[in-house]
């Protein structure tokens, strides 16, 4: 690569770390100047969805549970944090035990989607410095798409209140991910005093926030040069309190003193069942060729609950428990309740299909999911997926069968194979697994894999909030062999196969050039000090967060066929420095492996980068493979973690190469 290909310098603040269902800490500012004239808006109309003086309405709305958003947010949602009492919906905040986060925070939603129409909520924020008390709408690119396939863009309107100063109202919008439109009214009194009503209307070219049923802010089309919002997203509501990076924005969190308060909340537009898989589309594991099971003889399998506190299921085995009858009357479609059997020594190494017969004796369809599992692959670090570098499931499935036919319903990013048995039926489902290697949407891994758990999920997967009642019975449950035929033996379109194997020794021959090029690096989070001819840089940095996700970065433009990356990294400080190396192509990564020293190291094929891990006083050959042509490169510099904490250190990385490579493995 030639000098003369770097475009220009792009400096950027920070790479959010956006999970699903969230809003993204950004500095508040009054960006825009009070209307000068009354604004043109339309008397505010309520219309309550739900009202919190007759408890809880999980058919309209329920509390998210069990996983943290990252970047800026300091808690996990708990589901217990949410407590109706005294006719409201409070929501607070309390100190995590065995969480990736050090509190618990609360957060509702709803089952369905909303568009054009009036918001409106009677709330009473928390008056905590350092927590977010809010009220908006959400959609994005997680796992919802529109009528034609396409994952939703991240669209979303806010209404937010933070402890520091409750005599304010912040309110802002993003437009396919772009924010940074705060806008911070000032109320005239404390809003953690008495309930006031909030609320905004959403236009196809105007927004309009009111307080107390008055306009006071509007953006219109023309105002809006990033457009407006235009995807029909979830309602939903949180209390939260910020790590140590938006402290400026937020204050800080000292512990927790008061609630959030919520008496109801309305919306003029009719809801919108929300799209979750791709229309349209089948399973890219569906082979062309039939499948032929054989199954192996009936086995006796144990199945508990696995949640004690909450076990809507009456399980009844027979004497010999080889058939199983399972009663529920109460299980909510959200909440992923399940029975889980222990595997010993029914599964041999030899069997690659589980089989089990469902007869249906109740007067309506039952969906069923099934995960044939190794447990120890969550516990394994190295994966990818959530924010804490854990795969989201540990299911060897790879495909599904129902009565002989090959279903599309094997999910290969957040796991497990799914059936429906018709009222009054019984049919034969039967999973075929892989132990030799595991996927979690584009992470692969090599086995050898074990067999050590089924988990089956009835009636409790679906993602609605739906309360669902019935009568099945399991019977030949077994393990025996399944064979694709030829025509089936293909590799899963659209997931690219990683060059490098974690763990495997290479060498990188041949490589094109070993010229080094000058890359002029910059950031406006880390002290970067570049070389003059901008062939190597210093690193320095104090306090960056763990989880805040800081970048130093160049555009670049890479050559046909160049699809190598290399640099050295030294470590100049007293603790171990963490590294991870993005390839991008118009904001997109593209990384395919990574070799450190020669040993291939994790490449995350779902979230993008390389990570590299560079001992106290030591040195590191980084090498990155890149699937197409780059026009972008980024090093995150402990800032891209498992955990908040915040870090501060010196790096030095020189001799940057780009150019043609072969991963040789030695």
């Amino acid at each position: 690569m030639k000098t003369k290909r770097i475009k220009h310098i792009l400096i950027a603040c920070s790479l959010a770390a956006t999970l699903a269902f969230t809003t993204v800490f950004t500095a508040a500012c009054s960006c825009t100047p009070e209307p000068a004239e009354p604004i043109d808006a339309p008397e505010f109309e309520i219309e309550k969805i739900v009202d919190f003086a007759d408890g809880a309405n999980t058919d309209v709305i329920f509390a998210t549970d069990g996983y943290g958003n990252g970047s800026v947010f300091n808690v996990e949602w708990e589901t217990n944090n949410v407590i109706y009492e005294d006719g409201v919906a409070k929501m607070r905040i309390t100190e995590a035990e065995n969480a990736s986060y050090p509190y618990y925070g609360a957060e509702l939603r709803t089952s369905k989607w909303y568009h054009y129409g009036f918001y409106s909520v009677s709330m009473k924020p928390s008056k905590d410095t350092g927590t977010a008390s809010t009220f908006f709408t959400y959609t994005g690119p997680y796992g919802e798409y529109d009528e034609e396939g396409n994952l939703h863009p991240w669209d979303e309107i806010d209404i937010e209140f933070l402890g520091k100063d409750t005599t304010e109202v912040q309110f802002n919008y993003y437009v396919n991910g772009k924010g940074g439109h705060e806008y911070m009214y000032d109320l005239g009194f404390d809003a953690s005093e008495e309930f006031h009503t909030y609320g905004f209307l959403w236009e196809e070219d105007a927004i309009t926030w009111y307080v107390d049923g008055e306009p006071v802010y509007q953006v219109t089309e023309e105002d809006a040069k990033d457009g407006l919002p235009s995807t029909p997203g979830r309602i939903m509501m949180n209390h939260w309190c910020g790590s140590k990076d938006a402290e400026g924005w937020m204050g800080k969190y000292n512990g927790y003193e008061t609630d959030v308060e919520y008496q109801w909340v309305g919306a003029t537009s009719d809801p919108i069942d929300p799209i979750t898989t791709p229309p349209g589309t089948e399973n890219p594991d569906v082979p062309a060729g039939d499948i032929t099971v054989t199954p192996g003889e009936d086995v006796a399998l144990t199945f508990v609950n696995s949640d004690n506190v909450n076990n809507p299921y009456t399980i009844t085995p027979d004497a010999d428990g080889k058939t199983v009858n399972v009663t529920y009357s109460s299980v909510t479609d959200n909440t992923y309740t399940n029975l889980v059997a222990a595997i010993t020594d029914q599964a041999s190494a030899e069997d690659n299909a589980f089989g089990i017969t469902v007869t249906n004796n109740g007067d309506k369809d039952v969906d069923i999911r099934i995960d044939v599992r190794d447990t120890t692959i969550k516990n394994d670090s190295s994966g990818g997926g959530y924010a804490n570098g854990i795969p989201r499931h540990c299911c060897l499935n790879s495909n599904a069968v129902q009565d002989g036919e090959t279903l599309s319903t094997t999910d290969h990013e957040w796991g497990g194979s799914k059936f429906t048995v018709a009222a009054g039926a019984t049919s034969e489902l039967v999973v075929v697994y892989d132990k030799d290697s595991f996927v979690c949407g584009n992470i692969t891994k090599d086995g050898p894999f074990t067999v050590n758990d089924i988990t089956i999920f009835v009636d409790s997967h679906g993602g609605t909030a739906d309360v669902n009642s019935g009568d099945i019975t399991f019977s030949h449950m077994n393990f025996g062999s399944a064979v694709i035929g030829e025509e089936g033996e293909t590799e899963q379109p659209g997931v690219l196969e990683p060059i490098i194997t974690e763990g495997k020794t290479y060498q990188v021959n041949p490589v094109s050039s070993e010229e080094t090029v000058a890359i002029p690096f910059a950031s406006a989070s880390y002290t970067v000090t570049a070389a003059e001819d901008n062939k190597s840089m210093d690193v320095t940095y104090t306090d960056i967060g763990g989880q805040s996700y800081q970048v130093i970065n160049s555009l670049v433009e890479t050559a046909a066929g160049e699809n190598v990356f290399a640099v050295k990294i030294k470590n100049n400080g007293t603790e171990t420095v963490n590294v991870r190396i993005n390839v991008l192509k118009d904001g997109k990564n593209i990384n395919v492996g990574a070799t450190q020293d020669g040993v291939g190291v994790r490449t995350d094929m779902e979230w993008g980068g390389s990570f590299f891990t560079v001992a106290a006083g030591s040195t590191i050959d980084a090498v990155v493979y890149f699937g197409d042509t780059a026009t972008e490169i980024q090093f995150m510099v402990d800032s891209s973690l498992s955990s908040a904490e915040a870090h501060s250190g010196n790096i030095t990385v020189s001799e940057y190469r780009i150019g043609e490579a072969t991963p040789v493995e030695a």
